[in-house]
């Protein structure tokens, strides 16, 4: 600004779009470097130094993201793992969108599954389920997200040898589209 102050919130915005402009066309490896680079300015804060935790989670939920679509899930989950960290700090106002949380949740465990921890990355599908179930900002449930982590459960419970338990909870991902 006029004072010399940088935001770097919105610089790493920016920088943020131009990576998710390259991940929609589906160059990832390309946009990687955007986000890292949007995660390094959003650290930084904005002009007063504030920090927008849930705005630096989804750029790194994005890092993540890249990874896991080359299929570098062992490189993505930290990826992921930071940004639920940073999620769940909300944003410059302390609100958490929970569902916003039960995404970035939800690939920590596909991480895990593709790499066949089912047990670690149950865990981390259930957490999904309970954030998801919570809603965004405004409380809204997105059904079919809800029913993803419900289905993924099942998953780890079929490889993990507990048909039943899988059976149960596909059965609830099955009512969950249905609402």
């Amino acid at each position: 600004d006029t004072y010399g102050r940088m935001d770097h919130e919105s610089l790493g915005s920016s920088l943020h779009l131009a990576g998710y402009t390259l991940s929609s066309l589906g160059h990832f490896a390309k946009a990687q470097p955007w986000f890292e680079e949007a995660v390094a300015e959003k650290r930084q804060g904005d002009m007063h130094g504030r920090m927008d935790h849930a705005s630096l989670g989804s750029t790194l939920h994005q890092v993540g993201y890249c990874l896991s679509s080359l299929g570098h899930f062992a490189a993505a989950q930290p990826s992921f793992e930071m940004a639920v960290a940073e999620k769940r700090q909300g944003d410059t106002h302390g609100r958490i969108d929970h569902a916003s949380l039960g995404i970035s949740l939800h690939q920590v465990g596909v991480c895990l599954s593709r790499l066949g921890q089912f047990a670690a990355a149950q865990r981390w599908f259930e957490e999904s389920v309970t954030e998801t179930r919570l809603g965004d900002i405004l409380g809204r449930v997105n059904h079919e997200s809800l029913a993803k982590s419900l289905d993924w459960v099942g998953q780890c419970r079929a490889n993990l040898g507990d048909a039943v338990g899988a059976a149960e909870w596909r059965a609830l991902a099955a009512k969950e589209r249905a609402l």
